[in-house]
């Protein structure tokens, strides 16, 4: 299930966009909406928990993009920040359905979930930019 991480303890952001993060067992939801609450971007995190996470991002300008999260652990290297970088096919209706089951009883609000899943069902039926 999805918990809201309190705003006080979030970074405030330089674009004046407020974000919302979401976090959950076996995923974990970013969303930004600007000063009118409408969502400007998104970032949903699945496949937690070792190799294998990867990232729908998706933005009101740039469309949407599936990357695979680089954990930056190199064996006998430190630990360097986590990068998402570019990824190969993946399955919609794989990280609509785990983002629904999350978010059930969650304290995500709806307007937020729907603006969501309304670009995921998007890019199931052809209508949102995968770039």
């Amino acid at each position: 299930m999805l918990r809201e991480i309190a705003s006080r303890l979030l970074q405030k952001q330089p674009s004046g966009l407020v974000e919302h993060w979401f976090v959950g067992d076996r995923c974990d939801l970013f969303v930004w909406t600007g000063q009118n609450h409408e969502v400007e971007k998104f970032q949903l995190c699945y496949r937690l928990g070792g190799h294998g996470e990867e990232a729908i991002v998706w933005d009101r300008r740039d469309g949407l993009r599936h990357t695979a999260v680089d954990d930056g652990e190199d064996a006998g290297d430190p630990k360097r920040t986590p990068l998402l970088v570019a990824n190969g096919p993946w399955s919609p209706p794989e990280a609509l359905d785990l983002l629904r089951r999350e978010a059930r009883d969650a304290t995500v609000p709806g307007d937020l979930l729907k603006a969501v899943t309304g670009v995921l069902e998007g890019v199931q039926l052809g209508a949102v930019r995968v770039g």
